[in-house]
């Protein structure tokens, strides 16, 4: 297995060590280009504005990878955002939209750029996501009005993290994101890159802020905390159907079961089961966006119990029913 240690920061000091790594000539445009034996990658990154940075990733593993994201210690401190880019290929059947979805995390995330963490990628794995970066002083200087929802995320010794799901509207963006090329004129390409990034980082502060006026407050967690919620995530985006028990995750994880829910809460502002439901559900709207897949199949895969509490649930959450939404993408 191949290993991969970036020191968070900057997307300057990240590019600058991935050119050392793969020992690849210093790019001066905003472009970083490898492509060799063991990774494909292909970055992007735009600095509209002093202190914010946006980039475009896409990550080709042509080897099993462990990559660990150790404090860099800068003095310049970040707000990192993560959202996730799944595949939008149509599959011809519920096999292949099976192997599709199952890979494509759909998530999206705010943390300190100081909080390390460690991920593993297999062999012919691909991975794509839109990245934020904000500065303490833009936040401080721009952001004012956020800090009593996150301008604790600068507190490294009371660290934190925030996931949710990507909803259906803010996925459209990241589609959009990724279809900007060097066709484009620099005004049109730079126009959608900033406004599609503002409305998306601006729908996730406002999904934050609501969280935190209900039940959820974000409350402070260990660093080993944080790694563990960064595990449970992973292991329930692979789960297609039942959500493990509390008290089985619990005991996995080696963590009492107050503390389990109290962390999940905090960073996933609901519960296991709401979240997974939640992300079963996600799944399901993109899988009846595909032609020829049936609600039967679509219920059957995603484990629900029956046709009728598969589309209780759906229309609970879409305020449409399974049928309707298969129809409309039929129709189109």
């Amino acid at each position: 297995m191949q290993e991969l240690k970036i020191k968070t920061g900057s997307v300057r000091s990240t590019i600058q060590q991935l050119e050392s790594a793969f020992n690849i000539t210093p790019s001066e445009d905003n472009k970083l280009l490898i492509n060799n034996n063991l990774v494909k990658i292909d970055y992007q990154w735009f600095t509209p504005f002093q202190g914010i940075e946006i980039g475009l990733h896409k990550v080709a593993f042509k080897e099993d990878f462990k990559i660990e994201i150790i404090d860099g210690n800068e003095k310049e401190k970040y707000i990192y955002f993560q959202f996730d880019y799944s595949n939008n290929i149509a599959p011809k059947s519920t096999e292949e939209a099976s192997k599709l979805l199952s890979t494509s995390t759909n998530l999206m995330s705010m943390q300190s750029t100081n909080i390390p963490l460690e991920m593993k990628a297999n062999k012919g794995d691909i991975s794509e996501w839109v990245s934020v970066r904000v500065s303490e002083d833009h936040f401080n200087n721009y952001m004012s009005h956020m800090k009593e929802h996150i301008g604790k995320v600068f507190d490294i010794d009371n660290p934190w993290i925030i996931y949710d799901i990507i909803p259906t509207n803010v996925q459209i963006l990241i589609d959009e994101l990724f279809s900007v090329n060097d066709e484009m004129t620099p005004p049109r390409k730079n126009s959608i890159i900033l406004s599609r990034t503002a409305e998306i980082i601006g729908t996730f502060l406002d999904m934050i802020i609501r969280r935190n006026q209900g039940d959820v407050q974000n409350n402070n967690m260990h660093i080993e905390d944080i790694r563990r919620m960064h595990s449970i995530k992973g292991e329930l985006t692979q789960l297609m159907d039942k959500t493990p028990s509390l008290n089985s995750l619990a005991e996995k994880y080696g963590v009492s079961l107050s503390k389990l829910k109290r962390d999940f809460e905090s960073a996933f502002g609901t519960t296991i089961p709401r979240f997974h439901l939640n992300y079963r559900l996600e799944l399901s709207y993109k899988m009846l966006s595909q032609k020829n897949i049936s609600v039967t199949e679509v219920s059957r895969h995603f484990g629900f119990k029956s046709i009728s509490n598969f589309s209780e649930n759906f229309k609970d959450k879409f305020q449409a029913t399974p049928k309707e939404i298969a129809s409309l993408h039929q129709k189109n």
